[in-house]
């Protein structure tokens, strides 16, 4: 198994500080807990989601063993651990039904396979961030700024100091090695 290696104290209390008040994690619990049964408790929901935050702050990389800067931010990677927790937790108590009875006893689990489906969701969102880690500096900063800032194809080239057809041949070529990068992790399969 590899070790993985976890924070400084400083480093999490650092990137755990914006979240002390926990709405973060109260929000993503809120929205997860509508698709459950009335019977489950959202404090449940929200110790878990506390724990997956934890764990974020713990395990998150704000430089890449590379030397190059994580292009993914510690809210985004917080959101996932924070609603992998939540959702793990949901599997480990093998929620299936109002009554909480366990899978085995289930005769039709009513939303283990949207749990499933949500799980690899979150797995394959995981991959593109790190499909996206992978990308050369410029490239990784066109596509952070398209697709997650929202800014335009002119907005960019203004920002990089190039032309219009030059910064959108750059995304597209790092949309490319993003795809060749999924496809040899087996994430998405070739076209």
């Amino acid at each position: 198994m590899k070790k993985v290696k976890v924070n400084s104290k400083a480093t999490r209390d650092r990137l755990l500080a914006p979240y002390l008040d926990q709405k973060l994690v109260t929000s993503i619990a809120k929205r997860l807990i509508a698709k459950f049964p009335p019977s489950i408790e959202l404090d449940d929901f929200i110790q878990e989601g506390l724990i997956g935050l934890m764990r974020a702050a713990a395990k998150f990389r704000t430089v890449r063993g590379d030397g190059y800067d994580n292009p993914v931010p510690f809210e985004a990677y917080a959101r996932l651990m924070i609603r992998g927790a939540i959702l793990s937790s949901c599997r480990r108590r093998q929620y299936t039904d109002a009554t909480h009875a366990p899978l085995e006893e289930a005769a039709e689990p009513s939303y283990t396979p949207a749990i499933d489906a949500q799980i690899d969701a979150e797995r394959e969102r995981k991959q593109v961030a790190m499909a996206a880690a992978a990308l050369p500096a410029n490239s990784r900063k066109v596509i952070a700024m398209y697709y997650r800032d929202g800014m335009g194809k002119r907005q960019i080239a203004e920002e990089h100091g190039m032309r219009e057809a030059a910064a959108n041949e750059m995304r597209r070529d790092g949309l490319r090695r993003m795809k060749r990068e999924l496809e040899m992790r087996g994430v998405r399969k070739a076209a």
